[in-house]
């Protein structure tokens, strides 16, 4: 990210990074302690961040709200804003009401252009807080959207490229504090559209996630544990999903991999990633079920390079893209049974 102020004229104290040491230049933002929107006291750590060999905890510098503009994994450098504190905005229930119930259309038609445009109108015109934003903030996130739906419209000039850019580091962190769900967010135009968490935290907290964004891909963190698929197939919304990351602790297995692969719920998915997951000799035949595009084999493990290649073969007509990461065909690596891998299927195979 950039460093120095962000533009915002909210009031408040900027989170600064500050010198990181001699011969430290950058580093990565680990984790918010605690999440845009939260009530902070000075003194509370509310980041950590990853140097060469340390993590260290920035603190608040005053009292106030949070209000991040930096999101997990950034790179950082000293002199960045990352966040800032401001004093509470003063609640307006119907504004807020009406923001969620814009932010509910829209998470619930992900491919509809239109509430989006909707949202943006209002954003302009409330010109006034909303959530933890100041009016600029609130503003801002706005004509980001505006600006968004334009350049897809149609070619734009330099200048409309050039102030969607520097709006985007705003968008993405707004976009992300909207989310009320401990996990990792993708964000994309100005929303976020992918999420990865724990399956536990997706079942507690499914609901609020899917009605707080456009969520077209979906990452769930200990598939390998009992009862899992059940729990997977419970959550809300799968229907709208594009894409599905399964992944488990190393050598974990999926009980009921085929029920979730070839659920009807999930039938709208064209791109899975496996990861971390002991595989049956069957996997294929679950797979050749699903009508994917891509799939993704990362640090996986099957019996044996015969069982690896039988599924390979297994795999759907409709797939274009195989990507094999750290994959275990018994004691070796798929990659001693590439030629045999590539004649088994008539997708790109790639290592």
């Amino acid at each position: 990210m950039s460093g120095g102020d962000d533009g915002s004229d909210d009031d408040g104290v900027a989170i600064v990074i500050p010198e990181l040491g001699e011969s430290v230049a950058e580093g990565t933002l680990e984790r918010w302690i605690a999440r845009s929107g939260d009530r902070v006291a000075r003194d509370q750590p509310v980041v950590s961040l990853s140097l060469d060999k340390v993590d260290v905890e920035l603190e608040a510098p005053a009292d106030g709200v949070l209000v991040v503009r930096a999101l997990e994994r950034e790179v950082v450098k000293p002199g960045d804003v990352i966040a800032r504190i401001v004093p509470p905005a003063p609640r307006d229930d119907a504004r807020e009401r009406r923001h969620d119930a814009l932010l509910a259309a829209i998470a619930a038609a992900p491919d509809d252009d239109g509430p989006r445009q909707v949202y943006a109108d209002f954003l302009l015109e409330t010109a006034a807080p909303l959530r933890a934003w100041g009016a600029e903030t609130t503003a801002s996130r706005g004509e980001y959207l505006r600006l968004v739906a334009r350049l897809k419209a149609g070619p734009g000039d330099a200048a409309l490229i050039a102030r969607r850019d520097a709006l985007e580091p705003l968008a993405r962190a707004t976009a992300s504090s909207l989310v009320p769900v401990r996990g990792t967010p993708t964000v994309e135009d100005g929303f976020v559209v992918g999420f990865e968490a724990e399956l536990e935290t997706l079942v507690e907290a499914g609901e609020r996630l899917f009605a707080s964004a456009p969520i077209r891909a979906l990452g769930v963190r200990g598939i390998d544990r009992s009862g899992a698929a059940a729990a997977l197939l419970g959550l809300p919304r799968l229907e709208q999903l594009r894409a599905l990351t399964l992944a488990g602790a190393p050598g974990g297995v999926v009980d009921d991999l085929a029920r979730i692969v070839t659920s009807p719920r999930l039938a709208n998915v064209r791109r899975m990633t496996l990861r971390g997951l002991t595989l049956d000799a069957g996997v294929g035949d679950a797979l050749a079920r699903a009508r994917l595009v891509h799939l993704e084999l990362t640090r996986c493990a099957v019996p044996g390079a015969p069982e690896l290649i039988a599924a390979v073969a297994a795999l759907p007509p409709s797939l274009e893209t195989l990507v094999l990461r750290g994959v275990r065909a018994g004691a070796a690596d798929a990659k001693t049974v590439a030629d045999e891998l590539r004649a088994a299927t008539r997708a790109k195979v790639l290592f």
